[in-house]
């Protein structure tokens, strides 16, 4: 899947024209984390969309949406997590236009089954679907190694519970610290 997506935005950048900094309003970018506080579930990856706003003194003002992929650890008993992210970020460009420094807050949403495993047949199955519901912030650094690829570097903060449909809580609080690659149009 890494692969493919490697692949996927190397192949953009061929098809996308240089522009100025200030011209380029798109970005997209695919991220591997190397960390995931939360077992049973492996390092996710993520895709993140952003398009600029606004630029506000030096400031550039964007608004994304980025969608997590995280695979479970411990299946049949969980499911593989999809996640949203919506999120504003203020970004602002460095030597030359060659590097962007940028922060956000946003909100947190995914969804994944947990089912048990009978023993021996006689307990009963139990099967619950559960949600996380929180708040992001991430802070991060882009550097631009031709005029539309970026390699991007960010650790993102979830403060965020997981609830199971019988209003079971628990802390889903994570931090994950990411690497990828990404395009500017």
């Amino acid at each position: 899947m890494k692969k493919v997506l490697l692949l996927i935005t190397l192949l953009a950048t061929l098809f996308a024209s240089a522009q100025s900094a200030g011209d380029k309003k798109f970005t997209v970018a695919a991220n591997y984390s190397f960390t995931n506080d939360i077992k049973p579930f492996l390092q996710p990856i993520s895709v993140t969309a952003s398009y600029r706003v606004l630029d506000f003194n030096g400031i550039d003002l964007s608004t994304g949406l980025r969608a997590f992929y995280v695979r479970s650890d411990a299946k049949p008993n969980y499911s593989d997590k999809f996640a949203l992210n919506p999120h504003f970020i203020a970004s602002k460009s460095l030597l030359d236009d060659k590097m962007a420094v940028y922060g956000s807050v946003g909100y947190y949403y995914d969804t994944f089954n947990f089912e048990t495993t009978p023993l021996f047949n006689i307990d009963p199955m139990i099967k619950r679907k559960l949600s996380t519901h929180g708040a992001t912030a991430s802070l991060g650094g882009r550097y631009f190694v031709l005029p539309n690829l970026f390699f991007d570097a960010n650790a993102t903060f979830i403060f965020a519970n997981t609830k199971s449909e019988n209003n079971d809580k628990l802390d889903a609080n994570n931090t994950l610290l990411q690497l990828g690659i990404g395009v500017a149009f």
